[in-house]
């Protein structure tokens, strides 16, 4: 079963059916997740839902021919804003939520959320990117989440609920949607025109939502993929063709910032799961890692076959506490990429840093 179309959610989307027969619709949502697990749809679809002309929004099942439908879907319509942190962009920039300082609090997404809808219904704004608000950026939202204008409905779409500040996450009613299960990703990704054996092969990754799985889809992507756990399962990796493999993929085809922050975490969540799984092959061994069985991720298997025997010569509670540190440093170096800290300096220190760790346990 899928609520109209949408894989995965289903659990979401009856704890909002009986809500609206009770009629008891919040007035602000939370909606958190991975990255890429359709919480946007979901979002456009509820909006769909509220306004359709010919269904009762209880029956959770919008018409989607009529004009209030189709102007939803096509981000048209007068009593829905949608708005998302530009591409070149680090933080989202105050002046979309309370306007430009010549016109402040009266443009800008607040202040549209808070006018009388223009037809019989309500006002709904939908804010994807919430993880990029800072902290003046969040307090744009409380007067809205404090004093909710009259039939509006705000959803605010994170990927990490715990990215957003106390005063926004105990005002809202917050929804996790789980990640995706491999069969549901796996015809996702073929719906993107990705062919079967490669769907087949990208969801077995192990990947949680569609953003990031689809990711790897391209050919240079994955090419890269390959030649980043090469390195990693040398024990300890060459710091300086590490630096450079990571670099070279962040800067192809001279990307904008934000591609570029989006090819760093790419390329740190790929290392922490590398080492993840890696930590997870050096506890089970001798009885062989399931992770490294994979049949559709040969690449994964040969490194982790690699670097679980290297790594297990110099005993399993040594490799265990090295291990340990690198998956934290790798997830520090995914933090320091949110903050908008150097690509080259973040880069050049993770890779000193597994050097370190690893030359550890000598």
């Amino acid at each position: 079963m899928s609520w109209q179309g949408i894989l995965g959610h289903d659990e979401v989307a009856e704890a909002f059916r009986r809500t609206l027969e009770r009629q008891r619709l919040a007035s602000s949502y939370l909606f958190t997740g991975p990255d890429g697990v359709g919480k946007r749809t979901f979002a456009l679809k509820l909006a769909q839902t509220l306004l359709c002309h010919r269904a009762s929004p209880s029956e959770m099942a919008p018409c989607g021919e009529c004009a209030s439908c189709q102007q939803v879907m096509a981000l048209t319509h007068p009593d829905v804003e949608v708005i998302g942190c530009p591409e070149d962009k680090s933080e989202f920039p105050v002046r979309l939520l309370i306007g430009e300082k010549e016109r402040r609090n009266r443009e800008g997404f607040c202040y549209n959320l808070s006018r009388k809808p223009q037809r019989d219904g309500r006002k709904i704004g939908i804010l994807d990117d919430a993880d990029m608000l800072n902290e003046e950026g969040a307090n744009c939202l409380l007067k809205i989440l404090e004093e909710p204008p009259p039939r509006s409905l705000l959803i605010l779409l994170s990927n990490n609920v715990s990215r957003q500040l106390p005063t926004i996450r105990s005002r809202c009613q917050i929804l996790r949607f789980r990640p995706l299960v491999t069969e549901d990703l796996e015809t996702l990704i073929r719906q993107t025109g990705v062919a079967d054996e490669r769907a087949k092969q990208l969801a077995g990754l192990g990947r949680s939502g569609l953003t990031e799985t689809a990711a790897w889809a391209e050919e240079s992507f994955w090419d890269f993929r390959g030649a980043l756990l090469k390195l990693l399962a040398e024990t300890p990796p060459p710091v300086e063709r590490l630096i450079d493999c990571v670099q070279s993929f962040v800067d192809h085809d001279k990307p904008s910032p934000n591609e570029r922050r989006r090819r760093m975490h790419l390329a740190f969540r790929e290392a922490q799961r590398f080492y993840r799984d890696l930590l997870h092959a050096v506890i089970s061994s001798p009885e062989r890692v399931p992770l490294a069985d994979r049949e559709n991720d040969k690449m994964l298997s040969a490194a982790l076959a690699r670097a679980t025997d290297a790594l297990l010569a110099s005993g399993r509670e040594t490799a265990t506490d090295s291990l340990t540190q690198i998956i934290a440093r790798c997830l520090a170096a995914q933090q320091q990429v949110s903050r908008n800290a150097n690509p080259g300096s973040v880069i050049g220190c993770w890779a000193d840093d597994l050097d370190a760790c690893l030359l550890q346990r000598a």
